[in-house]
């Protein structure tokens, strides 16, 4: 189910309804909307582990389809209460510290981008968008 997810988030990321539908049953997956919550168990899993560590752009294009932003918010939202419902040290295990890589990235190309004076472009401005 998870693989599906990642799937269509990468497909039919300039369909909406597609992105929200999918967002939605990822949601209904981690906070149990039908009894116990799964997020522990799917934390257990290769692809829930890869899609925590790679939500940005470059693996799932939806995030800078413009029009999505609020989608990108209840991606990063649904993860972070993934990480957090596990019993686990989410920081001790290192899994809060990959979530946040691609994020830190982008500040980090920003920043750059401040120093060269090249900060006001349209793509900064998406990455920013895209970062928060």
């Amino acid at each position: 189910v998870i693989a599906k997810i990642v799937h269509n988030l990468r497909t039919w990321g300039d369909d909406q309804e597609v992105v929200k539908r999918t967002l939605v049953l990822l949601a209904t997956l981690v906070q149990g909307g039908m009894g116990t919550p799964a997020g522990p168990m799917l934390l257990q899993l290769d692809a829930t582990q890869e899609l925590l560590r790679s939500h940005s752009a470059a693996s799932l294009p939806f995030v800078s389809v413009p029009g999505n932003e609020r989608y990108r918010t209840t991606l990063h939202l649904t993860l972070c209460q993934t990480l957090l419902m596990s019993s686990d040290d989410a920081e001790a295990s290192g899994a809060f510290q990959s979530f946040l890589a691609p994020i830190l990235e982008a500040l980090r190309s920003l920043r750059d981008a401040d120093a060269r004076g090249e900060l006001c472009t349209e793509a900064n401005r998406r990455t920013l968008i895209g970062a928060c």
